[in-house]
């Protein structure tokens, strides 16, 4: 029976090629020719046509919109983007469905998850109706095809095997990864069926690919595949590309013709599955690979090679250090050039432990002092030096009790003498290494002698290779060694070279001819050192970052913003551009500005590149445009034990007695009119507990798409009694709650990151709308230090829902300093308002909460909902409800033990509100001529940054100061200088190197401790001179600003100073 071709293409089973059709009726210009990709072919009625590949041409993307109507586009499979697969509403009705439809094998990606709306009654078991079934691979028995499955109870792995023919009603279940577009070509386009997804992120090299979908997309698409037919014919030795949709009906004869009778193409990875002695082998290339680099353009059609053997090859994946559009590189063992070694940085001592070698004894200095409440473990001060022994348990007193906690053994270094200590396994350190061996070492000799990832840089550079792009970072992290499949190859009219050829990132079709000449052995291996993309990167680490934190988090404590922010940190380039033109932020006071005591304004940034989102403004109701916002500040009720495992009962019970507490303030708030609030971050179960002791209070929080209400379906994922009531207090307060809380993702030995635990842990903010239903869930992606008993997801996620009052995002504590997910939340997805759970540790001049977090909020134009943990021996409070003009309500108080409920009134759409102002940060500093003064320019330290200061000596005058290429300028006047006080304005403008490397540009106004010089930048909360009016501004390479100002006894200045252009 004759089909058309698209109909032949859609019935066509992968596993039968290679197939034989014969071409029926219905050809163009009446049957003849044929314009094929540039190859003019005919197909005559009669043809017969060996059918021996399918691949997916290109891909329709139907864009989703509100309301009638869609637009489709052509999506290119080169798309460089990080896209979430939307589970598949269509039910299957049996295994085999599945099978047929799905991609199905061991390797990670080709494990589906679904659930059975009916149980599942085998002959030993019953799998229940709802559970998850992971397909992990195909087997056969007798003769039977089944499927080889996984479910997951109680924390326990059971597997089942299910016939083909098992009926039931199968939905595909919700998938948290992220892919790119050719592993969802790969693995995740179901066979007949449409599939559905949202695009998660872009790559940078996004504006290197034409493509349609519209800039700042967000949504969702369905993609359907476009397939083309792979053919070989008589007489023919290339390969014929046949659009399916060719009107043409064909039959299949494959029974009737001898397949040997036609060129045999075969693909790279074909010939790589061949057993062994098949080699060494002569080729010829059918079609080579369509983009290569320049040492590999000898692999082209027509071409002999020798294919030598097939081998497992290992490369080094390494990433450039400090660098915003970071650069990723396979590196072969072959590399003949040397490194030298790099100092390692180490967030805690639990991370000291895991680097430590047997080889070499582990040398490091601290960079963050650390106070132990432990009798019997030592307090860490800034500059000791440790070497590192080993792990111990050891028995400490703690609070008046004895208990054993985890150490770790060193040695402190005092001149000549070495003294045996324990650390806590749990501080949160700062360590940096203390390299003493100045060898230069091959990439061969550090995978044998060091664990990787390790800091190097090239010492001498490989000369075998003409242009050695290793040799021009500044520095790598070597991240893991990988290894994968390749071809010892080598141009038969070059016997000199031999080529590794990776089988999965090359295509190309061979036809194998003869054995070579005896004798003919592989000449020495050429070395490449391949740059790779983006793209690629995240398909060999499967989306986890290269700078991993593992465990145990210790108390909290004010950080410096690492890896991208700064004073006024803001996003994250961990490397400036250069600046086009002078950006000059500049504070004001208002006119007659009322007298402050010490005003301590300071403007920093970081650099990203991306430009605000243009809004304009319209005037409208106010009573019509605000809502009521509330945030709580939280005396968070510790655990009584958080060293070690407890059971789920207890756990709850601990976690009861917080949720008590916020929802009689959740009940307060709602009583007053409030239509969301946040609580804080650790807020219901506290902090400084190792990966082990978290679990019990950890529950599985689905993606917010599932369309759940907790406090109506209870049972529906399993036990959630906090996102249960949680829910419910949403639900009967009629009020939106932001809370912070804990969620658990199991995973296997399949994935080569999961934790030996088999789980990821994540820091969790979740949201309930009013009515209870959850809608929002945000992972946290920069972790503080580590917080070791957490995971950081394989991506950041860009989490936001709406509300009739608005757009809001989400993130938590330590995001607030780096770009991602941060500033892209404003500059890209324009929220309005954001949610910020915390628990910040102040820390002055410039990093205290309200200070900085109401700066933030004037910097990017949003409101901003920060809800701390109220602490004060660890000097956490500081909360407050930020809009872009000023601070709505703020509260610190580092006096008492109490929480704390605000409640104030803001703008929905605060760009659109007649209280903004947009601000060109570039137009005032520009300006303005560097002042010459008499006044003594000095060097000071803040948070061991080395600032430019120039001391205020005068009770009114205009001076400035520069560093490189930032100038800031001040103009003031004081109701009368006192003698006893000294201020300095300061710039820094450089890398700062402290817990990470990071670009900083900061302009302050600062008070010195005392008179001394050297006391400039230290911190200082109270002061006596009251300056009338001030000015402060500076020329900055970006547009992310962010001005602070700080009074005496820290209090801040709403509505008294103002950002003038």
């Amino acid at each position: 029976m004759a089909l058309t071709l698209q109909e032949f293409t859609y019935s066509l089973d992968p596993k039968t090629l290679p197939r034989i059709i014969q071409i029926q009726s219905g050809i163009y210009f009446q049957g003849s020719v044929y314009e094929m990709f540039g190859n003019e072919c005919c197909l005559p009625t009669g043809e017969v046509i060996k059918i021996i590949g399918l691949n997916i041409s290109k891909l329709s993307a139907e864009i989703q919109k509100e309301g009638p109507g869609s637009k489709c586009i052509e999506l290119p499979l080169d798309y460089p983007g990080l896209f979430k697969i939307v589970a598949d509403n269509e039910a299957y009705y049996t295994i085999g469905d599945i099978v047929k439809s799905l991609h199905i094998c061991q390797n990670r990606l080709g494990q589906p998850v679904f659930k059975s709306t009916v149980d599942i009654t085998l002959s030993n078991d019953t799998i229940q109706q709802g559970e998850t079934i992971m397909f992990t691979s195909l087997g056969e028995r007798s003769s039977e095809q089944f499927v080889n499955t996984e479910v997951m109870r109680k924390d326990k792995k059971h597997t089942f095997t299910l016939p083909l023919s098992q009926q039931g009603e199968f939905y595909e279940c919700e998938d948290d990864q992220f892919y790119t577009l050719n592993e969802i070509i790969e693995w995740k386009l179901p066979k007949g069926r449409k599939r559905a997804v949202n695009l998660a992120k872009t790559s940078a090299i996004k504006e290197f690919t034409f493509c349609e979908l519209p800039e700042n997309f967000k949504g969702e698409l369905t993609l359907t595949p476009v397939y083309e037919l792979q053919a070989v014919m008589k007489f023919r030795k290339d390969i014929v590309h046949i659009p399916s949709s060719l009107d043409v009906e064909v039959i299949d004869v494959t029974d009737k013709y001898d397949i040997n009778s036609f060129v045999q193409p075969l693909s790279i990875n074909d010939i790589f599955n061949r057993p062994g002695n098949n080699f060494p082998i002569v080729a010829e290339i059918i079609e080579g690979p369509e983009h290569t680099v320049e040492s590999l353009k000898f692999l082209k059609s027509c071409k002999e090679v020798i294919i030598h053997q097939a081998f497992q090859a290992k490369r080094i994946l390494a990433s450039e250090i400090r660098s915003d559009a970071q650069k990723h590189f396979l590196i072969p063992c072959t590399y003949n050039g040397k490194f030298k070694r790099r100092p390692r940085e180490f967030p805690t001592a639990y991370d000291l432990e895991i680097a430590k070698s047997d080889k070499e004894q582990l040398h490091v200095v601290a960079t963050k002092a650390f106070e132990s409440h432990y009798e019997g473990l030592e307090t860490v001060f800034v500059g000791d030096q440790f070497l590192v022994q080993h792990r111990k348990s050891s028995e400490v007193i703690y609070g008046g009790t004895q208990k054993m906690v985890e150490a770790l053994a060193c040695e402190r270094i005092e001149g000549k003498v070495y003294e045996p200590v324990l650390i806590p396994m749990c501080m949160e350190g700062g360590f940096m290494e203390v390299i003493h061996d100045k060898k230069q070492y091959h990439i061969s000799e550090i995978c044998q002698k060091f664990h990787l990832p390790f800091n190097v840089k090239v010492a001498m550079r490989d000369l075998s290779i003409g242009e050695d792009i290793l040799a021009t970072m500044l520095g790598l992290h070597l991240e893991e060694e990988i290894t994968e499949p390749c071809l010892l190859i080598t141009p038969l009219k070059n016997l000199s070279e031999c080529w590794e050829i990776p089988v999965n990132r090359i295509k190309m079709s061979l036809q194998l001819l003869h054995r070579p000449d005896k004798g003919t052995e592989p000449p020495p291996v050429k070395t490449v050192v391949e740059e790779i993309s983006e793209d690629c990167y995240y398909t060999l680490r499967r989306y986890v970052n290269a700078t991993l934190h593992p465990p145990p988090r210790p108390p909290k404590k004010p950080l410096q913003p690492p890896s991208k922010s700064f004073k006024l940190e803001a996003p994250q380039p961990k490397r400036p551009d250069a600046p086009s033109s002078p950006k000059s932020p500049h504070v004001n006071t208002l006119k007659p500005f009322k007298p402050i005591k010490v005003v301590s304004p300071e403007l920093k940034n970081a650099t990203p590149q991306y430009e605000f989102m243009k809004i304009t403004a319209t005037e409208s109701n106010l009573q019509k445009d605000t809502y009521l916002a509330a945030v709580y500040e939280h005396a968070v009720k510790l655990p009584s034990v958080q060293d070690r495992p407890v059971s789920q009962e207890e756990a709850l019970s601990a976690m009861n007695l917080n949720l008590n507490v916020l929802e009689d303030a959740v009940k307060q708030a709602a009583k007053k009119g409030a239509q969301i609030i946040v609580t804080p971050e650790d807020g219901i179960y506290g902090w400084s507990f190792n990966r082990e002791a978290i679990f019990p209070y950890l529950e599985n929080i689905p993606d917010p798409d599932i369309n759940w209400t907790p406090c109506t379906e209870p049972d529906r994922f399993g036990r959630a009694p906090v996102q249960v009531r949680l829910s419910c207090i949403a639900k009967t307060n009629s009020i939106y709650v932001a809370a912070n809380v804990g969620d658990i993702k199991p995973c296997n030995a399949t994935d080569p990151k999961c934790p030996k635990d088999g789980r990821y842990q994540y820091n969790t903010d979740v949201v309930f709308a009013s009515d209870g239903k959850l809608v929002a869930r945000y992972h946290k992606y920069n972790l503080f230090l580590g917080e070791s008993q957490f995971d950081q997801p394989a991506e950041p996620e860009f989490v936001t829902f709406n509300t009739t009052f608005g757009t809001f995002g989400i993130f938590t504590c330590f995001d607030v300093l780096f770009y991602n997910p941060a500033v892209h939340l404003v500059d890209h997805l324009q929220v309005d308002s954001v949610l910020f759970p915390t628990a910040w540790m102040n820390l002055l001049p410039h990093l205290t909460a309200i200070e900085f977090h109401s700066a933030w909020a004037m910097g990017m134009g949003v409101n901003f909902l920060a809800a701390n943990t109220h602490n004060t021996t660890m000097n956490m409070t500081g909360s407050g409800i930020y809009a872009p003009d000023k601070a709505r309500a703020y509260h610190y108080d580092a006096e008492t033990d109490n929480g704390h409920l605000l409640i104030a009134e803001l703008d929905i759409h605060p760009k659109l509100s007649p209280h903004y102002t947009a601000v060109n940060w570039s137009l005032y500093a520009a300006g303005l001529d560097t002042v010459s003064e008499d006044n003594a320019v000095f060097n000071g330290t803040i948070f061991q940054d080395v600032y430019t200061f120039i001391t205020l000596n005068e009770a009114q005058e205009n001076i400035s100061v520069c560093q490189k290429d930032l100038c800031c300028h001040l103009s003031y006047s004081m109701k009368e200088k006192q003698e006893d006080e000294l201020y300095a304005l300061g710039a820094f403008d450089g890398l700062h190197t402290v817990e990470g490397q990071y670009y900083l540009q900061v302009c302050t106004l600062v008070k010195c401790k005392n008179p001394d010089l050297k006391t400039c930048g230290e911190p200082v909360e109270n002061a006596s001179t009251e300056f009338e009016k001030f000015s402060l501004s500076g020329r900055f390479g970006t547009k992310y600003v962010f001005p602070e100002v700080l009074l005496s006894g820290v209090h801040l200045a709403p509505g008294e100073f103002e950002v003038r252009q």
